[in-house]
C-alpha cells in the first residue's frame, strides 16, 4: 500500500515539475535573453531558434549554452518516466549537466548582428533567469522524483521464483 502510494507520488511529483518547469521555460521564451548595447533585444524565442549555431561563429564568444536544452528536454522525459530507477538518476545526472552547460550564457558578452560578420556587445536579460529557473525547478523535481522511485523499489514485494 505504502509502495502504491509513494509510486503515485512520483509520478504526481514529476508531472507537476515538468508542468511548472515547461512554464517557466515558455515565459524564458519570451523574455528577452540578450540586450544588444542598442537596447535591441534578443528574446528567448530567436535565441532557441539560432542559438545552435554559436559555436560555428568565430567572433560570437563561442557560446553552448543553447545544448543545455537537450538535456533539460531529456531530463523532462526521463523525469516522466522516472519510476524506473536507472531513468530517475539519468534526468537528475542530465539536468546538472544541463544546468551547468547553461551556466556558460552568462560568459557571452557579443553575439552577431548581421551577416556581414558584425558583432554587438550584449547584456544579459531576463529571459536567462528565467531559463535557468526552469532547470532549477526541473533539477529540485527530478531529485524528489529519484528519491520517491528509490522509496518505491525498496518497498515493493520481492517476488521468489
Amino acid at each position: 500500500m505504502q509502495s502504491s502510494i509513494a509510486g503515485k507520488l512520483s509520478i504526481l511529483s514529476a508531472l507537476a515539475t515538468c508542468v511548472l518547469s515547461g512554464i517557466v521555460y515558455l515565459l524564458a521564451l519570451a523574455l528577452p535573453v540578450y540586450n544588444l548595447a542598442n537596447n535591441d533585444p534578443f528574446y528567448g524565442i530567436m535565441v532557441l531558434f539560432l542559438g545552435w549555431m554559436g559555436p560555428f561563429v568565430n567572433d560570437a564568444g563561442n557560446p553552448i549554452g543553447w545544448y543545455a536544452n537537450l538535456f533539460l528536454v531529456f531530463g523532462w522525459g526521463a523525469m516522466l518516466l522516472g519510476k524506473f530507477r536507472p531513468l530517475a538518476i539519468a534526468a537528475v545526472i542530465a539536468l546538472v549537466l544541463g544546468l551547468g552547460i547553461a551556466l556558460t550564457s552568462f560568459g557571452v558578452t557579443r553575439l552577431p548582428v548581421n551577416e556581414a560578420g558584425m558583432v554587438a556587445r550584449v547584456t544579459i536579460g531576463a529571459g536567462v533567469y528565467a531559463w535557468l529557473a526552469s532547470f532549477a525547478i526541473a533539477l529540485l523535481g527530478s531529485i524528489a522524483t529519484a528519491v520517491l522511485a528509490f522509496i518505491t523499489a525498496k518497498r515493493a514485494p520481492q517476488k521468489i521464483a
